[in-house]
């Protein structure tokens, strides 16, 4: 859900939101402009633009205010005609704020190399790390000893 509801918007996935948003809530507003009035298709037009345009602000702006480092106290800014398209602007071209989270790969724990180590048990020279085991006290053991504590 993180990717319809983020928390955080980078300049680029602004962009990629801010646009569709902003064409619905034009077309939006185009319709209500009509001299019909608000029936039919223009008025599930207008439903629709108040539904993105709600989504828009906490969804859209609000996640790249917050990533920008701006208070969100600024998106008033954004309801006012002509200043939002400047804030808009601003937003876009604004580099994040907070440092991305880095992603740590573990490596899984690789087997003791046990060649050339002797038998705990039997004393027998181990050549290969495929002849011997190590076992639950950290022992290593030869594959003979181990079958016969199995």
């Amino acid at each position: 859900m993180e990717f319809v509801f983020p928390k955080r918007l980078g300049r680029l996935s602004y962009l990629v939101r801010a646009i569709p948003a902003n064409a619905v809530m034009l077309w939006a507003v185009a319709a209500a402009e009509t001299e019909n009035g608000l029936t039919g298709d223009a008025l599930l037009l207008c439903i629709a633009g108040l539904i993105v345009g709600v989504y828009a602000v906490f969804y859209v702006y609000l996640p790249r205010v917050r990533d920008a480092g701006m208070t969100a106290w600024s998106l008033i800014l954004a309801l006012i005609p002509y200043v939002s398209i400047a804030y808009g602007l601003v937003l876009l071209f604004r580099p994040s704020k907070l440092p991305m989270q880095s992603v740590r790969v573990e490596e899984p724990p690789r087997p003791p190399n046990i060649a050339g180590g002797e038998c705990s048990e039997c004393g027998k020279r181990l050549v290969l790390s495929s002849e011997g085991v190590v076992d639950d006290a950290n022992k290593v053991v030869c594959n003979e000893c181990h079958a016969g504590t199995i």
